[in-house]
């Protein structure tokens, strides 16, 4: 039984570790140099954002290496915002960082893309490393599935009416402190709510969970037939805190009942 628990714990770091650095090493040809890809920030890499990729660079040679050059090649849809850096001179065995950033497009397609490093030196002349892979996931903090209904469909004036916003979360992590907001400051829309405000949170959205919310609000007595756009607003963090906001708008339905009257005529009867 401990052993499986040392066997677990040890499962675990490894996972973790795994999770906070992405080193991928590779070495030139004539084994002069090691480069280190360390890790990515943030980390999934995201359809559509903007990326960090930080790397070390090790002198295997007993000469010290003097002033280089190293550049990022990439492909789509990696587009780099930073192509190349200045190394200054490397000792003998010592390891230096450096980074570039890059976005990638947000019309790609989910997959694993590929980066690269070109080094230079007059010393060592041009050295293309091997391809790092790079996973690329659409955009965190997506909510799919963003539905509304309105109930009664249509509303009469002085009456209520509940609007329920449903959605889900697609991503692979949770989405945090989820605020929705109708805006009814514009004066012409006839409404105000009632109990439930007009904004409501939901602290914690799992992945792949559904929410839904609900608003209750009445109709002014003397609105007029029409359809009314209401915004809707949605404020929301990802679980590395990053922060989303999506706007859509509702359509509420209002309609006056049909006025009736009742009307007896009265018959003579013919002999």
């Amino acid at each position: 039984m401990k052993k499986i628990f040392i066997i677990s714990i040890i499962l675990m770091t490894l996972l973790l570790v795994s999770l906070v650095e992405a080193r991928v090493t590779v070495i030139s040809k004539g084994e002069d140099l090691k480069i280190d890809l360390i890790k990515f920030d943030p980390s999934p890499v995201s359809l559509g954002s903007e990326t960090e990729v930080s790397f070390e660079i090790t002198n295997l040679r007993k000469e010290t290496i003097p002033n280089s050059n190293i550049k990022l090649v990439t492909k789509f849809p990696l587009e780099p915002i930073q192509t190349d850096v200045d190394i200054p001179s490397i000792q003998p065995g010592e390891t230096l960082p450096f980074s570039f950033k890059f976005t990638s497009n947000e019309n790609a397609q989910t997959g694993d893309y590929i980066i690269s490093v070109q080094f230079y030196s007059p010393a060592l002349g041009s050295f293309t490393s091997e391809p790092f892979s790079v996973p690329v996931i659409t955009k965190r903090g997506s909510i799919s599935g963003l539905g509304f209904s309105v109930n009664p469909e249509t509303v009469s004036p002085g009456d209520r009416a509940q609007v329920t916003v449903n959605f889900r979360n697609t991503e692979l992590s949770s989405l945090e402190d989820v605020v929705l907001k109708l805006d009814l400051s514009n004066t012409t829309l006839p409404f105000a709510p009632v109990q439930t405000g007009t904004e409501q949170t939901i602290k914690t959205i799992n992945p792949g969970a559904s929410a839904s919310v609900t608003f209750d609000l009445i109709v002014f007595p003397d609105a007029a037939s029409n359809v009314y756009r209401v915004p809707l607003s949605l404020i929301y963090y990802d679980s590395t805190g990053v922060k989303f906001t999506k706007n859509e708008v509702i359509g509420i339905v209002v309609g006056a009942k049909p006025k009736t009257a009742l009307y007896i005529r009265k018959e003579k009867a013919v002999k």
